[in-house]
């Protein structure tokens, strides 16, 4: 199980290719850092139109074509935390280490890509931060930091201050919401960062958001199991495996169509057909 949360979204690349059977054990192919070159570390995964796997990894940027690994690097040559696939100008977003910016292609000899850093927007000696998360609307892209929400749209770069840790955040309706370590569920509304009423959850620890169905915003704690929020109403979700993401301390999340993957840091990780939620799942927690 070494790992399994910090490499789950790059198994779901290859689980979420095929169908699953209720019940049963995904085919999963493994590739270890001799494979792809990289560092022990994959924190985000993305596929171009082209069928071609991109990872953040620890060292940089990996590409796949299904026969070889490339790899790139940041302009800091610092991790690269999340990426994200714009099929409408051919780049790569990327966020790091006191970066953020963009991959695009590059012609010339021995470079697949070269990086673009958009942080020379940024006034002098500003604290970039770890930059964690990537989502885009029609025309914006967002960065979000440990305390910043930067905003670009493809000109101008406006930058949104939390005074407390961001642990999650998703784009959702029209709105990027976080969680915070102070205020819980938030929304970014008119360039101010408001919080939301959710009662006695625990959104002060959630570990990762996302949208499913694009009708609903489901929340992954890390001690307080999952919750769903339609823009209103805040309730549980997943409530039959609750005990199973409570004593594994949820950790990542991934959906896909039907299904949907949930990573804990002690227990694995399962995978549900969300058409047909009270089927047995298919539990991934004897990978190494």
């Amino acid at each position: 199980m070494r790992n399994l949360y910090r490499l789950l979204p790059f198994l779901l690349a290859v689980i979420f290719s095929t169908e699953l059977s209720y019940g049963a054990y995904p085919l999963v192919r493994n590739f270890g850092r001799t494979a792809y070159g990289g560092g022990t570390q994959n924190w985000c995964i993305d596929q171009d139109s082209l069928g071609r796997i991109w990872v953040a990894n620890r060292d940089g940027l990996l590409m796949y074509d299904g026969n070889i690994w490339r790899k790139a690097y940041l302009d800091n040559y610092g991790a690269l935390r999340g990426v994200r696939v714009d099929t409408r100008n051919n780049r790569v977003w990327a966020c790091g280490s006191n970066t953020f910016g963009y991959f695009e292609p590059d012609a010339r000899q021995g470079r697949f890509v070269r990086y673009v850093s958009l942080t020379g927007m940024l006034p002098e000696g500003t604290e970039v931060g770890e930059v964690w998360r990537i989502h885009n609307s029609s025309d914006r892209i967002f960065f979000v930091a440990d305390f910043r929400i930067y905003e670009y749209d493809g000109n101008h770069l406006r930058v949104y201050s939390s005074a407390d840790k961001i642990t999650a955040s998703a784009y959702y309706k029209g709105h990027i919401y976080i969680c915070s370590s102070g205020l819980g569920l938030c929304r970014l509304d008119g360039g101010q960062i408001v919080d939301i009423d959710t009662g006695d959850a625990d959104m002060a620890h959630a570990a990762m958001m996302g949208v499913y169905d694009n009708s609903r915003l489901v929340i992954l704690t890390s001690f307080d199991g999952a919750y769903e929020f339609d823009g209103h109403t805040l309730k549980p979700f997943l409530e039959r495996y609750r005990d199973y993401m409570v004593s594994g301390q949820g950790f990542s999340l991934a959906m896909r169509n039907r299904l949907l993957a949930i990573g804990t840091v002690r227990n694995g990780g399962l995978i549900v057909d969300m058409e047909n939620p009270d089927a047995a799942p298919s539990f991934l927690n004897q990978l190494s």
